[in-house]
C-alpha cells in the first residue's frame, strides 16, 4: 500500500521535530505548560518523564556534571515566600535522572541556579539559597548523551525548606561520642552563620573568613594523634580548638585545601580527657556568601608519622626492625608529595607514612617491608622537603599483600627518607594496614664492630633505643656502658644479675676510687676497639681524662684524687670508634 505524498511529508516532519511519542506526554512536558508548586513546605509532587520530549533551544540540564543533552524533560515553577535555603530532590525513580533549577521566563535565556547529575540511577538533590518573591524554574530530565530518549520513568519531586542548624553557634556545639574510629556525622552548613567574635577557621592555609560554620565538641578517650576529617560536597574548611568560649580558643589543627569537594583533614595531638571544639565552615574570602552544602565528619586515630614533617627518625644502628601502619594515613598532595614508585606501577600517593634514617657508614643497605596485609609501595629519597625529594630507589612488584624490598648504596652521614604507601591508581585512602620495616647492612648489621654485634643480640631494641647513648630500660645507664660492663640493656640495673660489675666507690692507694668489672670479649680490637677510662671534676661541669688501672682479672679502678689533688667527682667514660 502506498501512502499519499502529503502523509509521508507529515511523518518526516514529525521525525525532524524529534517529538515522536508512544503515549500521552505529561501535561508539564513543555516549558510553557509548567506545573506550579504552591503551599507550605515540605511538598512532595509525583511526576513522570515517560513520553516527555525536549524543546528547541532547551538547555542541556546539568550538562556540566555529566554531559547530559536535553531529551525528555518536564517542568515546574515555584515562587519563594521567604529568604533562606531549600532542598530540591528527585527521589524514588528507577531511571538515570538529571535535575536543574533556573531563574528566567524565556526558554533560551534561563540562568542556572543549581543542578545535579550523579551519573547513575538514584536520587538527585540540589540545595540552593532563595529570596522571597523570586520564581524558580525546575526541570527534571532523563540522562542522555545524544538527545535521544535513553532514560525515563516516574519519580517524586520533594521540596523542603532547610532551617538554621541547631549547632550553628559555638555555645550549641553538638556533642560527639568520645570514641576513635566510631564517629560518622552527616550534616549541612546550609543556612549556618558566623558569630561576631568567631575565629577565621584555617585562615593560615587559604585566607578563609568565617562565614557559615557549625560546631562540634569531642573529648579524647586516649592520648594519641587524631584527625577531624571532613568530606564535603562543597569547598569546606575545618579547624580544631581547645578553650571554653569564642574569646579564648586556641587552634590545635586545621585544614583548607582550597579545592572544591576535596577532603579536609585537621590533624592534632589529642590528650586524654581534653575537650576539643571542631568547626566546619564553607570557604569564603569575605565572611559572607560562603560555600555551603552537605558534609560528613569523622574523628579517628592516625599514624604519628603520617605527614612528612612528622616522620619517625630511626637510629643509625643496623639491623633494626620497626612495626608500622598506614591505616587512616593520608597523602599530602597539595604540598607536593610524590607519587611513590609511579614509574613502576602507576601508583598515586594515597596513605603514606614516613621515616628518616642517617647512614653511619658507607655500605650496601637493604630496606624492606614485610608482613604487610595490603599491597605495599616502597620508596627511598634524599631531600629535606616534599618539594625537593630525589628518588634513590623504589619498589612495586604488582603483587597484592606481602611486602617490597630495595637495596641502596648508603653514604655515611647522608639522611635517607623512606615512604611506605598503599598501592592505588586512584589516590583513594581506603585500605592500608600494618607492616614491619627492616633495615639491614651488608654484614647483617650497621657494621661488624663490637657494639653492632652486641646490640644485635637484643632484637627488641630498635631505632633510637638501639643507639649507644640510649637508655631503653630507664635506669640511667647507657647501652654503651652496659656493653663494657657486661650488662643487659633491656633490664634495669637493679634487676640485672651482673649488676655487681657496675662502678662502686672504694679506696685505692688511700685515695677515693671507682672500681668496676669489664667484659673483655665486648671490647673488640685494633681500630674497632672500644675504649674505657676515667674522668674527674671539681664542679661537675669541667671534666679531665684520667687513666683506668687494671688491678687483676677483669677488675679496673679509677683514682678520683691521686696524689692528694682536690678532685671530688669521678666517672667512667666509654668511647666507641
Amino acid at each position: 500500500m502506498r501512502f499519499p505524498k502529503l502523509s509521508l511529508l507529515l511523518v518526516v516532519s514529525t521525525l525532524a521535530a524529534g517529538a515522536i511519542s508512544h503515549g500521552q506526554a505529561p501535561a508539564n512536558d513543555a516549558f510553557a505548560n509548567f506545573q506550579t508548586i504552591s503551599g507550605a513546605l515540605p511538598r512532595t509532587i509525583p511526576g513522570t518523564t515517560v513520553s516527555a520530549t525536549a524543546e528547541f533551544e532547551e538547555p542541556a540540564h546539568a550538562s556540566a556534571s555529566g554531559g547530559n543533552v536535553a531529551s525528555n524533560s518536564v517542568w515546574y515553577r515555584w515562587t519563594s515566600t521567604v529568604d533562606g535555603f531549600v532542598s530540591l530532590e528527585v527521589a524514588g525513580g528507577d531511571f538515570d535522572s538529571t535535575l536543574a533549577v533556573y531563574t528566567g521566563t524565556i526558554l533560551d535565556s534561563l540562568v542556572e541556579v543549581a543542578s545535579a547529575d550523579l551519573f547513575f540511577v538514584g536520587n538527585e538533590e540540589v540545595i540552593f539559597e532563595v529570596q522571597s518573591g523570586t520564581t524558580y524554574v525546575v526541570a527534571v530530565d532523563g540522562f542522555s548523551g545524544s538527545g535521544a530518549v535513553e532514560a525515563s520513568g516516574a519519580f517524586d519531586l520533594i521540596l523542603s525548606d532547610l532551617p538554621v542548624p541547631a549547632n550553628d553557634n559555638f555555645a550549641d556545639a553538638e556533642l560527639l561520642d568520645p570514641v576513635l574510629d566510631g564517629i560518622l556525622v552527616e550534616a549541612y552548613t546550609v543556612a549556618a552563620t558566623a558569630e561576631a567574635s568567631e575565629p577565621d577557621h584555617a585562615n593560615f592555609f587559604g585566607n578563609n573568613i568565617a562565614s557559615n560554620s557549625v560546631w562540634y565538641r569531642w573529648t579524647a578517650p586516649e592520648t594519641t594523634v587524631a584527625a577531624a576529617n571532613v568530606v564535603g560536597l562543597f569547598d569546606s574548611a575545618v579547624a580544631v580548638y581547645t578553650g571554653t568560649s569564642l574569646s579564648n580558643l586556641t587552634e590545635v589543627g586545621s585544614s583548607d585545601l582550597y579545592v572544591n569537594q576535596a577532603p579536609e583533614r585537621a590533624v592534632f595531638d589529642a590528650v586524654q580527657g581534653t575537650e576539643y571544639f571542631i568547626a566546619v565552615d564553607g570557604f569564603s574570602t569575605t565572611g559572607s556568601n560562603g560555600e555551603f552544602g552537605q558534609f560528613f565528619l569523622e574523628v579517628y586515630e592516625v599514624p604519628s608519622n603520617d605527614n612528612f614533617f612528622a616522620r619517625d627518625v630511626l637510629g643509625s644502628t643496623l639491623p633494626q626492625s620497626i612495626t608500622g601502619s598506614t591505616i587512616n594515613a593520608s597523602a599530602e598532595f597539595v604540598f607536593g608529595e610524590p607519587e611513590h614508585a609511579n614509574a613502576i606501577g602507576n601508583n598515586l600517593a594515597s596513605n603514606s607514612v614516613w621515616y628518616s634514617w642517617t647512614a653511619a657508614a658507607d655500605e650496601s643497605v637493604m630496606i624492606d617491608v614485610v608482613d604487610a596485609n595490603f599491597d605495599v609501595v616502597l620508596a627511598v629519597y634524599t631531600g629535606t622537603a616534599l618539594t625537593n625529594l630525589v628518588e634513590v630507589a623504589a619498589a612495586d612488584d604488582g603483587v597484592g599483600e606481602g611486602g617490597e624490598s630495595v637495596t641502596i648504596s648508603a653514604v655515611a652521614g647522608t639522611t635517607y627518607v623512606i615512604a611506605v604507601d598503599k598501592w592505588t591508581n586512584t589516590g583513594s585512602v581506603v585500605g592500608g594496614g600494618t607492616f614491619t620495616l627492616n633495615l639491614t647492612g651488608e654484614n647483617g648489621g650497621g657494621g661488624d664492630g663490637p657494639y653492632d654485634l652486641w646490640i644485635a643480640n637484643f632484637p627488641s631494641l630498635t631505632g633510637e633505643d638501639a643507639e649507644p647513648a640510649a637508655n631503653p630500660s630507664g635506669d640511667g645507664v647507657s647501652n654503651a656502658l652496659k656493653l663494657v660492663l657486661g650488662l643487659d640493656p633491656t633490664r634495669r640495673l637493679a634487676e640485672d644479675p651482673n649488676r655487681g660489675n657496675f662502678p662502686r666507690l672504694t679506696t685505692f692507694n688511700d685515695n677515693p676510687a671507682l672500681q668496676y668489672v669489664v667484659e673483655p670479649g665486648n671490647l673488640g680490637g685494633g681500630a674497632d676497639a672500644i675504649q674505657h677510662g676515667g674522668q674527674t671534676s671539681v664542679d661537675l661541669q669541667n671534666w679531665s681524662d684520667i687513666g683506668s688501672l687494671n688491678i687483676g682479672g677483669n677488675t679496673w679502678v679509677i683514682e678520683i684524687a691521686p696524689g692528694g689533688e682536690v678532685e671530688r667527682f669521678g666517672r667512667l667514660r666509654v668511647t666507641i670508634p
